[in-house]
């Protein structure tokens, strides 16, 4: 009869713990739906109702903290973090580096942050989030190359980040570096190609490939080439040789009669972009010698393989969605060639 009663005893207590866990995370769904609906506030009141039942919790913990980071309040937020990292399950919480150096750093402690960040790959190596968040600290104090190596190891971990190929383009860019914001800038455009930062992201492209081909004509009537990254010298002359041709074929574009001859050069921005990336992609196919890195690594081979797969049009007018307007009418009058677009990125 003892035994009989211990059991029943312990049974009840199973059952009365998977009820509590059972709620404790309906708790915390709501919370999250609250969350991703901008009501902070309310998401707070849900998650603390989950932390009345289990207050050692890293994930509720973890769960008030990024909602009262998202309201701004960063030393409430900071205050939570820390129980989270003394919480149950706190060592299969990579996010909870993430958010307590991005709270370092909002709070004017980027030198913390980037400490976090380190300690958080230590026993995350694997985590993207930890490198670009921490690559985003780098940039913010104004160290470039660290913030840039930094992007590229998200990338190596995650190459569907397009935040990374964002960032690490736009220090590319900043750094004169015309070849690598150029390759960075495709690959974030196929992944996001149609927010606010895409629209912006692909003016910027546009300038690099098609008006800022570092050619101009001197006072002589010669043509003048400036490269500005001897890493990319050959791949940059070549693009802007072709600029410097066409530059000349379009002085020369009048026939004896002084009449004008048909011009088949492409005339809208996209076609100019098609005719660009056509050949970019095209010089992509042989990797040169004791050349290595993500550029010659990652992007070069794989736009080599976009050229193969002859999907250039398809790519060029996708990566173009935020304009809308003629590029959604051709994307939408050619299934066809935006399938075998995405069957060629897949593979």
């Amino acid at each position: 009869m003892k035994i009989y009663i211990t059991s029943f005893f312990l049974c009840l207590l199973a059952i009365n713990a998977f009820t509590q866990d059972a709620t404790l995370e309906e708790y915390v769904k709501r919370g999250i739906i609250l969350h991703d609906e901008g009501k902070y506030d309310q998401a707070i009141k849900e998650y603390k109702k989950a932390l009345k039942i289990d207050k050692k919790s890293a994930l509720v913990n973890y769960e008030i903290a990024f909602a009262y980071s998202q309201l701004g309040e960063h030393k409430t937020a900071l205050k939570y973090t820390n129980k989270a990292f003394k919480g149950k399950g706190a060592n299969k919480m990579p996010m909870l580096y993430v958010i307590k150096a991005n709270l370092l750093d909002n709070t004017g402690k980027a030198k913390q942050a980037i400490k976090v960040y380190k300690e958080g790959l230590k026993l995350f190596p694997d985590f993207h989030s930890l490198y670009f968040n921490m690559g985003i600290t780098y940039a913010n104090m104004g160290m470039e190359n660290k913030a840039k190596n930094a992007f590229i190891n998200a990338i190596s971990k995650e190459f569907g980040h397009p935040s990374s190929h964002y960032h690490l383009g736009r220090i590319m860019e900043h750094q004169d570096k015309k070849i690598p914001a150029i390759m960075s800038y495709y690959f974030f455009l196929m992944l996001e190609p149609e927010t606010i930062r895409a629209d912006e992201i692909y003016d910027k492209l546009l300038n690099l490939l098609i008006y800022n081909n570092n050619v101009s004509k001197k006072s002589s009537g010669d043509i003048e080439i400036n490269l500005s990254d001897m890493e990319f010298a050959a791949i940059e002359l070549l693009l802007s040789v072709d600029a410097a041709n066409k530059l000349t074929k379009d002085e020369n574009s009048s026939d004896a009669k002084g009449e004008a001859t048909k011009d088949k050069t492409p005339k809208t921005d996209t076609e100019k972009l098609i005719q660009k990336t056509q050949l970019l992609f095209s010089m992509m196919k042989e990797k040169e010698e004791n050349k290595q890195g993500i550029w010659w690594d990652f992007y070069a081979p794989f736009y080599a393989k976009m050229s193969d797969c002859e999907i250039i049009e398809a790519f060029c007018y996708h990566i173009g969605q935020s304009k809308g307007g003629n590029i959604a009418l051709w994307l939408e009058g050619h299934e066809e060639e935006v399938t075998e677009f995405v069957e060629c990125v897949n593979k």
